[in-house]
């Protein structure tokens, strides 16, 4: 078989790529048992120049090269886990080559089957980073980890085993378990033995709503209170102190990449106010001073790492006030005119705001915007409509008779459906991609990747999605009728 029949299997660059598979046992054909079979599948994948690249990069820095290629050969489920994988995402094949052993944990499927439990996740993190002998080496330790389990969801989402609310359910679990883990590492950095305060960190945005995507920020607020006996300022010091800590080690880049970029921007005051805040401190602020969009914005929140105890009693108070009444004409007013500030302010000048897969028409911000207002609206009477999640949210308004049935299809629909794409296509261009790609061999690539049969179905899917979910915002969210 020669060059050019690599060609025809979609190798953009024959000779390059036959290097790679030569030393895979793939090429020349019937040079090694497996290696017809490993060929097909190399050329069946999404990208299948950068599968044999990635693949031969991995085998190069394998400890055991040839035991490496035979298992390649041999075991179908590896190559299922495997291929998809490094031929979606450029990145995580890198970060393979330069931890191959990693790679070998792909031939054990059961560690793939399912979801791992927050719980098992935030008590490995916790462990890891505790046997740490120094905080730069737990740190490490801990953006290690994050990246182990990022790959273990994302071949799970490549293979088509997981809804797209599941992969951004355990992507929450995985941040949840970091923010733990942190907390440990930061309190040990601080200096404090035992800290005079007890803290909570509150998820919000998408980590509250357990909706976070491949290259979501985390959204967080702090709270502490002073121990029994401790000074109210030395606590607010030792907060201070352990938050700081903690963004810095979690947001700091380094040979071993980053674990989460970590937002504590939704505070009181943003960057103005103090890091963390006691409950009581929380309390004046929203009763006095707090804007129609703050206290929208607590609809998401919920407990992800910390005291317990104080976090709870942060979301019961935080719930009552969301949910004191129905807004009135002045406050719906007010929700309608930020979310139009922000979709003029933030959409690109010149771009197609309907290909952007958030503040388009029918995309994230529509269907989240049109949850909330009617979470607002309802959620007095009816606890049920109280969650997170912005698909729990309409499969509960549903349930209440805030949409109907065919409504909630089509904005949960165009959602999953943005959702996906949107973390399909980080995978894909290795950055994160606001836009439904407008370039054919983009689109084609992403189309692949997602399992589809092409970029031109794609594109029709989009379309035929965000058309359908914003004729219930326009109804739901801009029409008071809704």
């Amino acid at each position: 078989m020669s060059l050019s029949a690599l060609a025809r299997l979609g190798f953009e660059e024959p000779a390059a790529a036959a290097a790679d598979l030569e030393r895979l046992g793939a090429w020349p054909p019937d040079t090694a048992p497996g290696g017809n079979r490993l060929l097909a599948d190399i050329a069946a994948s999404a990208a299948p120049q950068l599968a044999a690249r990635a693949l031969g990069a991995l085998a190069a820095a394998h400890p055991d090269p040839k035991r490496f290629a035979a298992l390649l050969r041999r075991r179908l489920g590896l190559r299922r886990r495997l291929i998809p994988l490094v031929a979606a995402s450029r990145s995580l094949g890198a970060w393979l080559a330069t931890h191959p052993a990693e790679a070998d944990r792909l031939a054990d499927g059961r560690s793939f089957a399912a979801p791992r439990p927050r719980d098992e996740l935030v008590a490995e993190a916790t462990e890891l980073v505790a046997g740490a002998k120094e905080p730069p080496a737990a740190w490490d330790g801990l953006r290690r980890f994050k990246r182990r389990e990022l790959l273990r969801v994302a071949v799970r989402d490549l293979a088509g085993q997981v809804a797209v609310e599941q992969v951004a359910a355990e992507l929450a679990d995985l941040a949840d378990a970091c923010l733990e883990a942190a907390l440990v590492v930061a309190a040990g950095e601080s200096g404090y033995d035992p800290p005079p305060m007890r803290l909570a960190v509150l998820g919000m945005g998408k980590l509250g709503g357990s909706e976070l995507n491949y290259v979501s920020d985390i959204d967080v607020l702090f709270c502490h209170e002073p121990v029994a006996g401790a000074d109210a300022e030395a606590a607010n010091r030792a907060a201070d102190r352990v938050v700081r800590e903690l963004l810095q080690g979690l947001s700091a880049v380094t040979p071993e990449g980053t674990c989460f970029e970590v937002d504590a921007n939704l505070r009181p005051e943003g960057r103005n106010g103090p890091l963390s805040r006691t409950l009581g401190s929380y309390l004046a602020y929203w009763d006095r001073w707090a804007q129609p969009w703050e206290l929208q914005a607590l609809i998401k929140v919920r407990p992800v790492a910390g005291d317990a105890g104080l976090a709870a009693r942060f979301c019961a108070e935080a719930e009552a006030r969301v949910y004191a009444g129905p807004p009135d004409p002045p406050t719906v007013a007010e929700v309608r005119r930020i979310k139009a500030r922000v979709e003029s302010e933030r959409l690109p000048a010149g771009a197609d705001p309907r290909l952007h897969l958030k503040l388009g028409p029918g995309g994230l911000a529509d269907v989240e915007w049109t949850a909330q207002l009617l979470q607002l609206r309802t959620g007095a009477e009816r606890p049920a409509v109280r969650v997170q999640g912005t698909l729990d949210a309409v499969a509960a308004l549903a349930a209440a008779g805030a949409l109907a049935a065919g409504e909630a299809a089509w904005l949960a629909d165009a959602y999953r459906l943005c959702l996906r794409i949107r973390n399909l296509a980080y995978l894909v261009a290795g950055r994160p991609v606001d836009f439904l790609p407008t370039d054919p061999v983009a689109l084609e690539r992403l189309a692949r990747a997602m399992g589809g049969p092409g970029r031109q179905r794609l594109l029709e899917d989009y379309r035929r999605a965000t058309r359908r979910a914003r004729r219930v915002v326009d109804i739901r969210f801009w029409d008071d009728r809704g």
